[in-house]
């Protein structure tokens, strides 16, 4: 049985441009996968810890790729960290904040490491970890299709 995923997002603009028929603009950006297989890791992160949320390579893991990334928090923020190939002396990493109401999507896994320009070596996002600094517990949701 296959599954199909459907992610919209909107940005609803209130700055008083209107369209013609006097509605502020909406951007709306679709994207579909057919056919997939999906799986959700939901975690509390314990304050002030650092944890690996999916790994490529790890023993067990459901999938060891994706095509659709989305990450977000029921609460608070997290910092992020997607990690391009993993354990090599030339492993990319790249950390942003994610805060709740406000997801973090990623199309696919693809990525680069020994970059400069926009240059590099072609390879994959493989390990995904979280970081809550805050003094509170955060909920963190990852759903990943491929």
């Amino acid at each position: 049985m296959s599954t199909t995923a459907l992610l919209t997002m909107s940005l609803r603009v209130t700055d008083g441009d209107m369209n013609d028929d006097s509605t502020p603009p909406v951007f709306v950006v679709q994207k579909t996968v057919a056919g997939i297989t999906a799986y959700e890791h939901k975690r509390r992160v314990v304050n002030n810890t650092t944890v690996t949320l999916w790994s490529s390579t790890a023993a067990g893991e459901a999938l060891g790729d994706f095509d659709l990334a989305v990450l977000w928090v029921e609460t608070g923020s997290l910092e992020v960290e997607l990690t391009c190939n993993d354990g090599d002396a030339a492993e990319a990493i790249f950390t942003v904040t994610v805060t709740a109401d406000c997801p973090l999507v990623l199309g696919d896994d693809a990525s680069r490491y020994n970059t400069g320009a926009l240059t590099g070596s072609a390879d994959v996002i493989d390990l995904i970890r979280a970081k809550n600094g805050a003094a509170t517990d955060v909920v963190v949701h990852l759903w990943l299709a491929t």
